[in-house]
């Protein structure tokens, strides 16, 4: 006959002492883990924004853009990611669409946006989308009302001379700015962040040179953006032009691409009430 083994008794208190060790180990595990998390966390280094910059697929005409446009300074103030999954909104040909596809990498996404309205400027999509490395790029044809993306499954929002059409009417063309930032909002992840660029206007015009100049002021922008639950986050200088006269049209020949531009990066805090965003609103409009 086998002899019987006799288990220890586990009292209370060897259960405790067990269960402390337990959780020791997963409390060290936690800590441990930490630098790895915090390093996926970290901004892309800059020779990574320079090379998607340099890539030999851009065009000639986006080279010369960047003159103005600065892509490396203003991707550095956006603090990218790897990974990262960007929603470039009402983006046109894709300039930026383009050397973001190639600076998140391909476990990013970046969602190329249009509309109809946009439609004729994306003429040169076909050309663009065939240069390599744009695993992560995805052209995204929606009218405002037909974004369905995911909720809180975008890192960062880019409105590139873009807000101020929220405030621009035509035949066949009115985006209200209350469905683009509810969109904007809903889609956002908790903490995502919404970067603004565009043609500035005299301050306390508010978006009145919208409609003939394609500007808008910069403090009506962050007034109105801020009541729509966003924060401003930093706001950065590099795209200033100090000579240029802001009564003139962005469209004029030898202005088109030179403007006095603002550059605004807010985060996603909480929704704000009704009341709050009209009051914050139409104060800036009735000037």
């Amino acid at each position: 006959d086998r002899p019987f083994v006799i288990a220890p008794r586990r009292t209370l208190q060897s259960e405790y002492r067990s269960s402390r060790v337990r959780l020791l180990d997963l409390l060290t595990a936690a800590v441990l883990s930490v630098p790895l998390l915090a390093a996926a966390a970290e901004p892309l280094p800059s020779d990574t924004i320079a090379s998607a910059i340099a890539h030999p697929a851009r065009s000639d005409s986006d080279r010369t853009r960047d003159v103005h446009s600065r892509p490396e300074a203003v991707l550095r103030f956006l603090a990218l990611k790897p990974g990262m999954v960007v929603f470039d909104l009402l983006g046109g040909d894709g300039y930026y669409s383009e050397i973001l596809a190639r600076a998140v990498g391909p476990q990013g996404k970046v969602y190329l946006h249009n509309n109809q309205g946009y439609a004729g400027l994306m003429r040169t999509l076909p050309r663009r989308l065939q240069g390599p490395d744009l695993q992560a790029l995805e052209v995204y044809v929606r009218e405002m009302a037909d974004i369905n993306l995911p909720s809180s499954s975008v890192d960062l929002v880019l409105m590139v001379m873009v807000y101020h059409d929220l405030y621009y009417l035509n035949n066949g063309w009115a985006v209200s700015p209350e469905q683009v930032f509810e969109t904007v909002f809903r889609i956002l992840k908790p903490g995502g962040s919404l970067a603004v660029i565009d043609h500035r206007a005299a301050t306390g015009s508010g978006p009145s040179y919208a409609q003939n100049l394609h500007r808008i002021a910069e403090d009506f922008a962050r007034q109105d953006i801020e009541s729509r639950g966003f924060r401003l986050d930093g706001r950065s200088e590099i795209l200033r032009n100090p000579g240029d006269d802001l009564n003139r049209s962005v469209f004029e020949a030898d202005l088109r691409g030179q403007t006095d531009r603002f550059l605004h990066r807010y985060r996603k805090t909480e929704a704000p009430t009704a009341s709050e965003a009209h009051s914050s609103t139409s104060c800036e409009i009735g000037r």
